[in-house]
């Protein structure tokens, strides 16, 4: 799951897109022709379907507007692959580049997502926004199932890092977004790896 959004000229982040990849399949939802996308609502928000995202904080506050609330069963790569070992903030792109060797075309991180018809070159970068996500997850949870006791605690430690965006994302809708403060959580990831890594020394050498 992925969103595209506008927010230069305005407080809250203007929703123009939304890619799901679902079932194998690519879908790009028009929110701008479909007010409210009621029909992804429920989805969005039922715990039984784990959503897979990127960077995942700027995305549940695009989608409050649909959803009411955070989303919930979200696993987000770039935390994932942060608890890792991999640079707290890496993108997606890099991301893809490095577990699956595949070099991404990122050319319209700046586009104008308002204008219509979108152009193909936008299409294209949109459906790739969403096409690799599975693959990156089921990597991630595999590196972490196999990385024993420390893998549990990273994914002990990933839940409480994804309840922590959904509720700063609920606290921050209600008052001024722009100031929602969760760049922190590369410090948090840093730190968490530190003492897992210092803890897994001293029982080493115990």
């Amino acid at each position: 799951l992925d969103t595209e959004f506008m927010r230069e000229r305005t407080f809250h982040p203007l929703l123009c897109l939304v890619q799901l990849a679902v079932a194998g399949k690519i879908l790009l939802v028009d929110p701008l022709a479909i007010p409210g996308l009621p029909a992804l609502a429920a989805p969005l928000v039922d715990p039984g379907r784990v959503k897979i995202l990127h960077a995942a904080r700027q995305d549940l506050e695009a989608l409050l507007p649909v959803t009411g609330q955070p989303l919930a069963a979200v696993f987000d790569t770039q935390i994932a692959a942060g608890l890792l070992g991999f640079p707290a903030q890496i993108g997606y792109g890099e991301l893809v580049r490095r577990l699956l060797g595949i070099k991404l075309h990122k050319g319209h991180t700046r586009t104008d997502w308002t204008r219509r018809p979108l152009s193909r070159e936008q299409l294209i970068y949109a459906a790739e926004d969403v096409a690799h996500l599975p693959a990156l997850a089921e990597l991630l949870d595999e590196r972490l199932a196999a990385a024993g006791s420390i893998g549990r605690r990273c994914t002990e430690q990933f839940g409480e890092f994804m309840r922590r965006v959904r509720r700063e994302t609920a606290i921050g809708a209600a008052r001024q977004p722009r100031d929602l403060a969760i760049g922190g959580f590369g410090d948090r990831i840093a730190a968490f790896l530190e003492h897992e890594h210092r803890h897994a020394e001293q029982a080493e050498f115990a």
